[in-house]
C-alpha cells in the first residue's frame, strides 16, 4: 500500500506553547531561540531531508517550559501535529521504569515494606520467577545489572502479542532460563529490552499492582501528566485515541509513506509502550533534572550514577565531535559535551523516533518525539542544537551535526555487514546446489522461549513469518553450501533488508529435525555458549 507524498507545516500558530513561573519577567534567550522563525525554518527543512512526518519538541529552562510541534501527525487525513499529540516513546520510557524502582529504593520507600535494593540480586525479589540459564548468573545478578544491561543477556527479542504465546512482563522474566548467556556478568554492556520487563514485573510483584497503575498513582498524577499512558490501549480507553501519532515508515522503493498501527506490547512493559505528549514528559525529564519529588533526594543520588561503561573500544571510533564516551546509570546514558555533563536516551520502535535528555548545570531539559524511520536521527540532531545555543557555542565551532548522523548510520551498515562470516557475505552464491526439495525443510518449529515458529515457501525459497513479534520481522532463507548452511536475510519492511545471519538445518535421513538461527548478531559471542537459537521441528 503507497502512502503519500512528504509534506510539512509548522504549527507555530496553535502548535506552540510556554509557560514560566509568575516572578520571570521575560523568557530564557533559549526559550526565545526556540520560539523564533529561524528555528522553525531550521526544523522544517530537516524534516524533509530525514522524512519524518510529524515532530513535537518540549523543552525546560530554570523556570520556563515550551512546546512547539511541526508536521503531521496523519498524513492522509491531513491531521496536523500539535503539542497534544500523544507518541510511542519507545526506549525512552526506560527513565521512567528506572525511576520506578528508584522510587523503591529501601532508603527512601514511601511504599512501605516493599523496598527494593540497587546491589541485591534480583532473585531475592523473584525467586521463582528470575532464573538465568546459569547458577551463577540467577545467584549474582543485581538489579542494578539488570537494569545497566551488563547481566550478559544479549539483546533478544521477546514474542509479541500477535502470536499464539503472547507474553507479558512476567512470562518474559520466566523465560530468561532458556535463554543462552553472550558473556560473564559485569564485563560487558549490552542493550537490550528483557530486563527492563523483568524491572517492571519486579515493581508490580513489590507493589502487588499492576505497572500500569503503579505509574498512574505515583507519577502521573503526582506530575499532572494527564496525557501520558501505558500501553496503546489505554489512550482508546481513555477516549484519546484521534491524538495519536499515525507510524510511518518511507517505502525505500517508491518514496511513499506507509501507515502502520501502533502496537500493543505487554511484553515491553517496562522497556517501552509508553504513550505520551512531549509537553508531558518534559514535566517528568524536569521533576529528575531538578530532583523532585517523588523521588526523594537520597532516592535521586542513589540512582543517577553510572555503572557500566558503553563499550570504549568501538565508540573512539564514532564519538561524536568534542563529546566523551558513554556511561550508563539506570535509564540513563551520561556523556560530556565540551566538558558539560549530559543525561539522554533515545528510543525507536516502528514508525517512531525519540529522544529527551538534560543538562544539570544548565538546567535544561529536551523532549523530542517524531514519527518516521529518520525520526531518532532527526531528534539528536535538533537535541544537539538546541545544547549549542544553551552553551552559545560560537557558529564556527558547531559541528554539522547532520554529517555526523549521516557518518555514524554508514558506519553502523558497514560495522553490520563486517559481522555476517566471509562465507555469507556472497548471499545466494553457495558453493553446492541445493539438492533436496523445500518441503523436506517446511513445517513448525519449537523453542522453550521463542515457542512456534513456521518455516514455509515464499517465492521459490524458504521463509519465516515473524512480524507477530515484539521487533516484527520477515526472515527469507537462502542456500549458501552443502544441504544444511542457509543465510537469513531479516527485513523489518518488504525489500528492506536490516541484517543477514547465520542459520542451519539439522539433518536426519535428508529431512530437516531442527532449525538454528544468530538471533543476536550484534554481540561478540566469543564462544561463550551457543551461538544459535535452536527450534526442534514439531
Amino acid at each position: 500500500m503507497d502512502g503519500l507524498p512528504f509534506r510539512t507545516r509548522s504549527e507555530a500558530d496553535h502548535g506552540t506553547h510556554t509557560s514560566a513561573a509568575a516572578h520571570s519577567i521575560m523568557p530564557s534567550p533559549i526559550i526565545n531561540y526556540f520560539n523564533s522563525s529561524a528555528f522553525t525554518s531550521k526544523i522544517e527543512i530537516l524534516m524533509q531531508h530525514w522524512h519524518v512526518p510529524a515532530l513535537s519538541i518540549a523543552i525546560t529552562h530554570g523556570d520556563d517550559i515550551s512546546a512547539r510541534a511541526f508536521g503531521y501527525a496523519n498524513l492522509e487525513s491531513a491531521v496536523p501535529c500539535t503539542t497534544d499529540t500523544i507518541f510511542d516513546i519507545a526506549d525512552v520510557s526506560k527513565s521512567l521504569t528506572a525511576g520506578s524502582v528508584a522510587l523503591l529504593d529501601i532508603r527512601g520507600c514511601p511504599v512501605m515494606g516493599n523496598g527494593v535494593d540497587w546491589s541485591s540480586p534480583v532473585s531475592k525479589y523473584l525467586p521463582d520467577d528470575f532464573v538465568m540459564a546459569k547458577r551463577s548468573y540467577t545467584k549474582d545478578a543485581t538489579v542494578e545489572d539488570i537494569m545497566c544491561h551488563q547481566s550478559g543477556l544479549p539483546g533478544y527479542a521477546s514474542m509479541g502479542i500477535a502470536s499464539e504465546d503472547s507474553d507479558d512482563s512476567r512470562s518474559v522474566t520466566r523465560k530468561l532460563r532458556n535463554l543462552a548467556l553472550a558473556a560473564p556478568l559485569r564485563s560487558k554492556f549490552i542493550y537490550g529490552h528483557l530486563m527492563y520487563a523483568v524491572a517492571a514485573h519486579l515493581v508490580e510483584t513489590r507493589t502487588n499492582s499492576s505497572f500500569g497503575d503503579f505509574l498512574e498513582k505515583w507519577f502521573f498524577r503526582p506530575l499532572n501528566m494527564s496525557s501520558t499512558y501505558s500501553q496503546p490501549d489505554a489512550v482508546r480507553s481513555a477516549g484519546q485515541q484521534a491524538r495519536m501519532a499515525t507510524p510511518y515508515r518511507r517505502c525505500p522503493r517508491t518514496g511513499f509513506f506507509v501507515p502502520l498501527q501502533p502496537l500493543q506490547r505487554p511484553e515491553f512493559q517496562g522497556a517501552g509502550s509508553i504513550f505520551t505528549t512531549a509537553s508531558d514528559y518534559i514535566l517528568w525529564v524536569r521533576a529528575v533534572m531538578l530532583q523532585q519529588p517523588p523521588i526523594t533526594k537520597l532516592g535521586y543520588s542513589c540512582w543517577l550514577w553510572p555503572r557500566s561503561l558503553q563499550n570504549p573500544e568501538d565508540l573512539l571510533i564514532q564519538l561524536h565531535p568534542q563529546t566523551s564516551w558513554s556511561m550508563y546509570a539506570p535509564g540513563w546514558e551520561i556523556r560530556f559535551y565540551r566538558g558539560v555533563q549530559i543525561f539522554k536516551h533515545d528510543g525507536s520502535t516502528l514508525g517512531f523516533g525519540s529522544t529527551h535528555g538534560f543538562l544539570p548545570q544548565y538546567k535544561f531539559g529536551t523532549v523530542i518525539l517524531g514519527t518516521g524511520d529518520g525520526a531518532k536521527d532527526l531528534a539528536n540532531i535538533v537535541q544537539h542544537i538546541l545544547i549549542d545555543e544553551v552553551l552559545a557555542v560560537p557558529d564556527e565551532q558547531r559541528p554539522d551535526w547532520i554529517k555526523v548522523y549521516k557518518e555514524a548510520d554508514a558506519y553502523d551498515l558497514e560495522e553490520a555487514a563486517s559481522l555476517i562470516g566471509p562465507e555469507y557475505r556472497g548471499y545466494g552464491s553457495g558453493e553446492e546446489l541445493q539438492l533436496l526439495t523445500l518441503d523436506a525443510y517446511t513445517g513448525e518449529y519449537w523453542n522453550a522461549a521463542y515457542k512456534t515458529i513456521r518455516i514455509s515457501v515464499k517465492d521459490g525459497g524458504l521463509f519465516i513469518d515473524a512480524t507477530d513479534r515484539s521487533m516484527p520481522i520477515s526472515i527469507y532463507l537462502e542456500h549458501v553450501w552443502d544441504q544444511y548452511c542457509y543465510s537469513a536475510r531479516i527485513e523489518t519492511f518488504p525489500g528492506q533488508c536490516v541484517d543477514i545471519v547465520r542459520s542451519q538445518f539439522e539433518l536426519q535421513d535428508d529431512v530437516a529435525v531442527a532449525f538454528g538461527i544468530h538471533l543476536a548478531p550484534d554481540q561478540d559471542w566469543n564462544g561463550c555458549d551457543e551461538e544459535l537459537v535452536w527450534f526442534t521441528r514439531v
